[in-house]
């Protein structure tokens, strides 16, 4: 995959398969620059893996060997607390 920033700098990278629900999937940026790397750091205070098939995302984890706050629910979800109590879901 590649996209173009405004700048002009072309980013590359590349995807494992993608998987439905919240299994997780890793991006290879190869040579490009991190996207994140211009970006001020903001804390992550936690971070939860919600799935109806826990398992399932239970197995693709310990598969790269991941230990991850993994929980069961209605919906996929990914859901992270960052900075001073902002939550993402």
């Amino acid at each position: 995959m590649a996209r173009r920033r405004p700048d002009g700098v072309l980013l590359e990278w590349r995807l494992t398969p993608v998987r439905t629900g919240a299994v997780p999937f890793l991006i290879d940026w190869g040579q490009a620059e991190h996207p994140t790397a211009a970006l001020p750091v903001v804390p992550l205070r936690t971070f939860q893996i919600v799935d109806p098939e826990p398992a399932r995302v239970r197995a693709a984890l310990d598969a790269l060997d991941v230990t991850a706050d993994l929980r069961a629910g209605e919906r996929p979800a990914l859901r992270a607390e960052i900075g001073d109590g902002l939550i993402l879901e």
